[in-house]
């Protein structure tokens, strides 16, 4: 009789255990994003996404952002937060293909220039190349033996690999920002020089802000400031 009352008690609690995601899938799906998003409430995901990229500050966490800000037509944070997903992750075909979808021209880096050639360069296939590379060129100039051979493998290795890895580098730093809404660009004394229009893609040319306002040069060369405010996409 003790027996059996204890294995109903084991089957309940396994019950219980087998139910409870169930019952507390309610509570994590009203705070998961993703999930008002697929109910076609993307607006209500914004501000989640946003926290998630700034906190993770991974590339595929800023498209997600720039995606949901697309669908809910919030036009300027989209480009801003996509090309944020683009500057970190240069080689992905993912950010290039949500802003040309925008509307949006990127300007030409040396991704775009090396094509197929940056292919062997990207994540750990790169740095494998690279450290193999390294260790056959240190190791011919330490032994006598195969040491043409040697030689010649690690410079082939590294000529595979460093002009994708020093592409992605090069395309990671460079200082584009987008306007998150029209704007107007001024010279130093503080006079309108000409409009530019939300989602515009400018590279900023100095780091520190000055009077609230930032030296950026257009695609056309033009140089001049643009307030900070109207750089900075907020959910």
């Amino acid at each position: 009789m003790g027996y059996c009352l204890t294995m109903k008690r084991v089957l309940i609690l396994l019950q219980f255990i087998l139910f409870l995601p169930a019952l507390l899938w309610p509570l994590f799906a009203a705070d998961d994003p993703y999930a008002a998003w697929g109910h076609g409430r993307p607006q209500d995901a914004i501000a989640a996404l946003h926290a998630r990229a700034e906190n993770e500050q991974r590339w595929d966490a800023w498209l997600d952002a720039g995606l949901a800000a697309a669908a809910a037509n919030r036009h300027g944070e989209a480009i801003a937060w996509t090309l944020t997903a683009h500057q970190m992750a240069p080689e992905r075909s993912e950010p290039r293909q949500a802003l040309r979808a925008l509307n949006v021209t990127l300007p030409v880096g040396w991704v775009d220039r090396l094509g197929p050639l940056i292919l062997p360069g990207q994540g750990w296939v790169g740095i494998i190349l690279l450290c193999l590379g390294a260790a056959c060129l240190g190791y011919s100039l330490c032994t006598n033996r195969q040491r043409t051979g040697t030689l010649i493998t690690g410079c082939l290795l590294l000529l595979i690999a460093l002009p994708g890895r020093i592409a992605i580098d090069h395309d990671q730093t460079r200082s584009l920002i987008s306007a998150v809404r029209d704007t107007l660009l001024y010279d130093s004394a503080g006079k309108p020089m000409t409009a530019i229009a939300s989602g515009s893609i400018l590279y900023r040319d100095q780091t520190d802000a000055w009077a609230d306002r930032i030296l950026v040069v257009l695609n056309d060369g033009t140089r001049g400031f643009v307030p900070v405010v109207d750089t900075v996409a907020k959910p």
